[in-house]
């Protein structure tokens, strides 16, 4: 792990190379045994003439029978694969995430609402999974005001003076999904003497920071208590897995682990933990190769955006300490919207990862292709920069004042009806509203609705919302 080699902590494992999980799949097909046992499509040949190319895969799509361990009670090949992943990441514990890194979310703030309490000091810009995990505890937000970047419109991190310390527990978000990365490691070593709250921390977007020392700096390395990566954004892994690490013993693991029970299906998919135990072993033993492969491929492409007349989000115009994920490319095209680059785009064959506003955000996946590089400049080479100021649309909200009358569960759970969105003024909303991407909350439920949050909701075509009787 590159940042941890700069701090001298690693040490050379040398079991990293193992896969407990992936060889235990492995043995278990190997004896050919006959299934009599779930899953019904009897490893994978009810496919072959439903989708003859999933039935391979669906081969590796097991359960728990003997010698393939319990996600929910680890004892055999799960339990050692997450140690692996413990000691690769060098945390006193972490845990295979197959809901997503939204379940990890759920899990850190049950955890410190029964070990703490339960005001949480949280961003009011944070993704629809921090809010339904305030409806799941009942926890009480404490929200603090963020940083915006005037030049790009966009908000980069919190205000830290704004973050009530006396919280029982404080959420980051850490990067911005647009790869900005504020100074948390600053904040830690400033802070950590001045409250006994855990800090937690939505590092979703930053799974590949540990792996890299050109990469902005992790939260694990930080100092901090709990953190998320959703793997699957920008590692090798599949949709909906993701990694839960609890650097220091501030958490209590068992118990983290009975929330991540509680939230998580009883059958939970071999394919994503075998997947996610191969995506630890290939990032200890590839990954900073792969990362620099990345950054060279992002800088290369940064120069070539450039030359041809698009803008595109530099770290030099970042406030001090920010750092910039450099595998993500925001850029924009003078004249027009997020919206009209993006079509062209996808009229090309190229798909990028979200539009808003007058920007579009493409991201460098981690097996990245050069020649997807060569087609990208030449369908944005096809516009010329027009003159005006785009009429754009999906903005980022943020309400600037704090508009919540009831606790967020209090409102998910009270007696609700739909409204029209133009005639929602002055309501309670009764639900989360984080169109995605980005997923960040226009609505959280609990909070009055105002005009500026009726046009929000209007420019991404809600038309109607859910709100306190």
């Amino acid at each position: 792990m590159a940042q941890l080699r700069a701090y001298g902590k690693i040490k050379i494992m040398n079991k990293q190379a193992d896969c407990p999980i992936f060889d235990a799949i492995n043995e278990y097909l190997a004896q050919k045994g006959d299934c009599w046992h779930m899953p019904g499509h009897g490893q994978g040949r009810a496919f072959q003439s439903l989708w003859p190319e999933l039935a391979a895969v669906a081969r590796w799509d097991v359960t728990e029978i003997p010698g393939l361990d319990s996600w929910h009670q680890p004892e055999g090949c799960i339990a050692a694969a997450e140690k692996l992943l413990a000691e690769a990441y060098q945390t006193q514990a972490s845990f295979f995430l197959v809901e997503g890194a939204s379940a990890g979310i759920w899990a850190m703030m049950a955890a410190v609402v029964s070990q703490n309490g339960n005001r949480i000091a949280i961003p009011r810009w944070a993704h629809a999974s921090v809010f339904h995990a305030l409806v799941l505890t009942g926890a009480e937000p404490v929200f603090y005001p963020p940083v915006f970047l005037p030049e790009w419109q966009l908000i980069i991190g919190p205000e830290t003076e704004g973050v009530a310390l006396d919280s029982d527990g404080i959420f980051f978000l850490y990067p911005s999904y647009e790869g900005v990365a504020w100074p948390l490691k600053d904040w830690m070593l400033a802070n950590s003497y001045n409250t006994t709250a855990p800090v937690l921390v939505d590092e979703a977007h930053g799974a590949l920071f540990p792996w890299h020392e050109r990469m902005p700096v992790s939260a694990i390395t930080s100092g901090c208590d709990g953190v998320v990566h959703g793997l699957h954004k920008t590692g090798p892994a599949l949709t909906q897995t993701g990694y839960l690490h609890l650097p220091t013993a501030k958490l209590k693991a068992d118990w983290v682990r009975k929330n991540l029970s509680l939230l998580t299906t009883t059958s939970p998919s071999y394919l994503f933990m075998a997947a996610l135990d191969l995506a630890r072993r290939e990032l200890y033993f590839h990954g900073r190769e792969k990362i620099e492969q990345m950054l060279e491929w992002a800088e290369q492409l940064r120069w070539e955006l450039e030359r041809i007349g698009i803008e595109v989000l530099k770290p030099e115009q970042l406030p001090a300490g920010y750092q910039l994920d450099r595998t993500r490319l925001l850029l924009r095209l003078e004249g027009y919207t997020g919206v009209e680059v993006a079509t062209h785009l996808r009229q090309k064959g190229i798909v990028v990862e979200k539009y808003e506003a007058d920007r579009v955000l493409l991201l460098i996946n981690y097996d990245f292709n050069p020649e997807q590089g060569k087609r990208l400049i030449e369908a944005l080479g096809q516009l010329k920069p027009k003159t005006g100021k785009p009429n754009c649309w999906k903005e980022q909200f943020y309400p600037e004042e704090n508009r919540l009358v009831m606790l967020p569960r209090e409102a998910w759970l009270a007696k609700k009806e739909r409204v029209a969105t133009n005639q929602a003024k002055d309501r309670v909303a009764a639900q989360t509203v984080a169109p995605c991407p980005p997923g960040l909350a226009i609505v959280c439920p609990g909070e009055v609705i105002q005009a500026d949050t009726i046009a929000a909701l209007e420019a991404w075509g809600i038309e109607e919302i859910w709100v306190v009787k």
